[in-house]
């Protein structure tokens, strides 16, 4: 075995000692894992906690993207009529 070898192993075997060391404190600070850590589930929770903040950051700016848009003016030159929901027409 060549010396970087040996190195190497002994990087790879004090890592893996550290990550092991590490699961034993947090055991001892949070309490014992579930029989089945649900990894997964838990993963697709924080994509979906993301995922919703982006989603509320399209709507208000759309949001402001119609309110800064101009006002629309129907032949006579008058603004036109802004119904419920801001559709055109109404009262």
């Amino acid at each position: 075995m060549t010396e970087t070898a040996l190195y190497a192993g002994l990087v790879l075997a004090a890592v893996v000692l550290l990550v092991v060391l590490e699961g034993k404190r947090q055991e001892r600070i949070y309490g014992k894992a579930s029989a089945r850590p649900n990894l997964l589930g838990v993963g697709l929770l924080e994509v979906q906690r993301h995922l919703q903040a982006d989603r509320k950051v399209e709507e208000i700016r759309k949001l402001n993207d119609e309110e800064a848009a101009p006002a629309e003016e129907d032949a006579s030159g008058d603004p036109a009529r802004r119904g419920p929901a801001g559709r055109p027409g109404g009262s």
